[in-house]
């Protein structure tokens, strides 16, 4: 095969590939968010409690330990192990702020959190 029948060959695959390929094949949209971020502060103990009273729909949390010395225990309603240092931050997909259970090992310190709600 000769160059230029090469580069003859190379301009009919790419038109081909160009015409097979529906509009919109190489992306994505994903829809925005349907309420506005929420946010707020949670004051820890040495008992598990939810982060929020109520169901409250969200996509995302990010969660931040703001005491200077405590650390702070994070989990669910049975069980809460995973620990968050003093200073430390984490964010993560969730379905439901009310799902996150807090406690702390020794007296208390304020966990704070943002969530961008879901629909």
């Amino acid at each position: 095969m000769t160059r230029g029948q090469r580069w003859v060959f190379f301009g009919a695959v790419l038109l081909v590939l160009l015409v097979a390929l529906p509009v919109g094949a190489q992306s994505t949209r994903i829809a925005p968010p349907g309420g506005l971020p929420k946010s707020g502060t949670k004051s820890c103990a040495t008992s598990a409690a939810a982060l929020v009273a109520s169901a409250t729909p969200v996509l995302s949390v990010a969660l931040r330990n703001s005491s200077s010395t405590i650390s702070v225990v994070l989990g669910n309603s049975t069980a809460q192990d995973f620990t968050l240092l003093p200073g430390a931050s984490i964010s993560f997909d969730i379905a439901d702020l009310a799902k996150i259970y807090c406690k702390t090992t020794s007296s208390t310190a304020t966990l704070e959190y943002f969530a961008v709600q879901g629909p």
